[in-house]
């Protein structure tokens, strides 16, 4: 049960990093810049195991089921279902964003 706790929190973590915080599309672009300098104009590009939020927690939660010492028939599924409820995760967390900046922005 513990490490099913510790999987939501990886995925609420991952879904926050890649999706709301914009450090990844940072990351992106300066290495589209170092393989393309400006010959090519950045349209979005991505390295596609850390570019979009299910990816990224399907392989954090296998790796750290896996290490875990959890079986890999569970590792795979606890990685897939994990995956998807990042997905959702991703719209609650950007909903609770925009309604706390409006707040905010209301009160200033």
């Amino acid at each position: 049960m513990e490490i099913l706790v510790k999987c939501l929190i990886i995925t609420l973590s991952v879904v926050y990093i890649v999706d709301i915080s914009g450090v990844m599309w940072k990351i992106n672009r300066w290495l589209f810049k170092i393989l393309y300098g400006n010959r090519i104009q950045y349209n979005g590009w991505y390295v596609p195991l850390f570019g979009c939020s299910r990816c990224l927690t399907f392989w954090t939660v296998l790796i750290f089921t896996l290490v875990s010492g959890i079986d890999i028939i569970y590792s795979v599924g606890a990685a897939c279902l994990y995956s998807y409820i990042a997905n959702i995760s991703g719209d609650i967390l950007n909903f609770l964003h925009r309604k706390t900046t409006d707040y905010l922005n209301d009160i200033s």
